[in-house]
């Protein structure tokens, strides 16, 4: 898949997106395979792994391209300035979307690489629910 605009690539046949990076994480974490310190302290908040366990993340994209995935997701669901708030992380915004982003990109990439396959190419930046829905965080939810 070399077209540059997804809508083309769609149009020649299936594009497979890779599945739940929050769940996956968070399951990750119930294993004993992720800590709160990992977290940096901010349960629930994924994208913080960004920053804290890059290696982490890039893991999880590394799984879904080796399964055969065309798109990996960003790692940025609740990467939005008023959900990073709610784990004082807001001033932080462009920093850990920014890390996000890179990571799955530099994972897709290697997948491209190592395979040759370009269905790798593609990052999908993941955005989550507004902020002023009830979030796991609820304590400091503002709703």
């Amino acid at each position: 898949m070399t077209d540059k605009n997804l809508l083309d690539a769609i149009a020649r046949g299936i594009v497979v997106f890779d599945g739940a990076m929050g769940t996956t994480l968070q399951r990750m974490q119930l294993a004993g395979e992720l800590t709160v310190k990992d977290f940096d302290g901010r349960q629930g908040c994924n994208e913080v792994l960004s920053l804290t366990r890059p290696d982490v993340v890039a893991g999880v994209h590394r799984g879904y391209l080796e399964v055969g995935c065309d798109v990996v997701e960003t790692n940025t669901f609740g990467g939005s300035r008023p959900k990073l708030d709610e784990f004082d992380l807001g001033a932080k915004v462009t920093e850990v979307n920014e890390a996000a982003a890179r990571i799955a990109r530099q994972e897709a990439d290697r997948a491209q690489r190592s395979d040759g396959r370009p269905r790798a190419t593609r990052t999908w930046g993941a955005c989550g629910q507004p902020s002023w829905w009830r979030s796991s965080a609820s304590s400091r939810c503002r709703c």
